[in-house]
């Protein structure tokens, strides 16, 4: 279980690092009244769209004679230009509003085309009203549904553009986005400070590794010239073991013998004598 107590922890490679860096910026974005939550707006906007969807509904089925679904098409028409499009107009405004866009012509045009969706409902409306009357004269309670119904898709969509614009800030989201990324940034310098901070530079560090690399070049070379000459000393040995039995000597005459003894103090007397050079060059890297 995460403990939610604490912002740090350990990650698998030891080290210390802040988790949830986003909770407290998120919390400073968070919206100050219920009425900028989303949820209550998005809970507005829905109420608002489906009394118009009804009032639209009600409207074609009283002077339609056309298919279902021919008037659910008609309804979705009306519904989207008089109820999704003020949304769209509010979100838009607050953008320039706020100085991110300039979409000026795209307002525009989305302002005509919800005037368009309103003044044709209203047209209908009062084109039809002897229709819906139910005495079929245009009486007071017809003229009165009538206003109703031409007023109300009215309300309902500047009710949907004015909740959108006091919940929409597209500054605050951009801001916090921005300051979530300058806080992720900032945690990774802090680790990268960290992790530099650990390892101490030495000025004299390619002088130390020469040296290094120098001391590790003649061990080796001193450990090769004793297996050479453990090498000779077992030869010596054979020699002298084969010398030792006549029948080993019998190809071999007292001269050849001699020269290759010879050849082999020779050999022993060098490598014994590049042992000590090194040995002594070693001794002198360490004294250093």
């Amino acid at each position: 279980m995460r403990n939610t107590g604490s912002f740090a922890r350990k990650n698998n490679m030891g080290e210390l690092v802040c988790e949830d860096l986003d909770r407290a910026i998120k919390k400073k974005y968070k919206p100050d009244t219920i009425c900028k939550s989303s949820i209550i707006s998005f809970f507005i906007m829905v109420i608002c769209i489906t009394i118009d969807i009804a009032f639209y509904i009600n409207l074609f089925r009283l002077i339609s004679y056309d298919e279902p679904n021919m008037i659910i098409l008609e309804v979705a028409g009306l519904s989207m230009a008089s109820d999704f499009v003020p949304i769209y107009i509010a979100m838009i405004a607050k953008r320039i509003r706020q100085g991110i866009s300039k979409e000026k012509p795209l307002l525009a045009l989305s302002i005509i085309v919800t005037a368009i969706a309103l003044i044709t409902n209203a047209f209908i409306r009062i084109a039809t009203m002897s229709t819906v009357s139910s005495s079929g004269t245009l009486d007071a309670p017809t003229l009165c549904i009538t206003l109703f119904a031409v007023i109300v898709p009215i309300m309902t969509s500047l009710t949907s553009g004015i909740v959108s614009y006091y919940a929409y800030d597209p500054l605050s989201k951009k801001m916090l986005k921005e300051e979530i990324g300058i806080a992720e940034l900032t945690e990774e310098i802090r680790r990268y400070k960290a992790i530099i901070s650990d390892y101490t530079y030495d000025e004299n560090c390619e002088e130390e590794l020469k040296k290094l690399d120098t001391g590790y070049y003649n061990i080796a070379k001193r450990s090769l010239l004793n297996e050479a000459v453990a090498i000779c000393n077992n030869v010596r040995v054979k020699l002298m073991e084969y010398l030792g039995n006549p029948t080993a000597t019998n190809m071999l005459s007292e001269s050849q013998v001699d020269d290759v003894f010879n050849r082999l103090n020779k050999e022993l007397v060098s490598l014994n004598d590049s042992i000590d050079v090194i040995n002594d060059l070693t001794d002198k890297a360490e004294i250093k």
